[in-house]
C-alpha cells in the first residue's frame, strides 16, 4: 500500500493553487456530476463538508444550491483555501 506525505502533497497544491482551476478539468467535470446527481434529491442540509476543497469551486456551487447551509471547506493546502476565499468576491 502506497503511503501519501500529506506535508508534500499540501506543498505540491500549494505551489499550483494560483493556476489549478485552469488546468483541473477532470475535476470540475467530476465535480459538475456530481451537483447535478443532487438535482434528484429533496436535501435541506444545515451543515456541508467539502473534505479536499481545493480552490473552493464546489463550495460556491454547494452554497449557491443550499443557501441556509453552512459550507466547511477542509483542505490540506492553506494557499488553495486563499484561492477558495479570492474565488468568493465572484459568488
Amino acid at each position: 500500500m502506497t503511503r501519501f506525505d500529506k506535508n508534500r502533497m499540501a506543498l505540491n497544491f500549494g505551489r499550483a493553487a494560483k493556476e489549478y482551476e485552469r488546468h483541473a478539468a477532470l475535476q470540475n467535470l467530476v465535480s459538475e456530476r456530481l451537483l447535478s446527481r443532487l438535482e434528484m434529491m429533496n436535501l435541506a442540509p444545515r451543515w456541508i463538508v467539502d473534505a479536499g476543497a481545493g480552490t473552493g469551486r464546489a463550495a460556491r456551487a454547494l452554497r449557491k444550491k443550499f443557501r441556509s447551509a453552512r459550507v466547511l471547506q477542509l483542505e490540506l493546502s492553506f494557499e488553495m483555501l486563499q484561492q477558495s476565499q479570492i474565488g468568493r468576491a465572484h459568488v
